[in-house]
């Protein structure tokens, strides 16, 4: 569910700092999981 929801975060936010916070929520999802 949060996955989905961070997906469109991602897609809403597209640029330099969308590139930074997808790299930081990426590394957090992969140590989440």
């Amino acid at each position: 569910r949060c996955y989905i929801r961070f997906i469109r975060k991602v897609n809403e936010k597209k640029g330099a700092e969308g590139q930074e916070e997808t790299r930081k929520a990426f590394d957090f999802m992969l140590s989440y999981v």
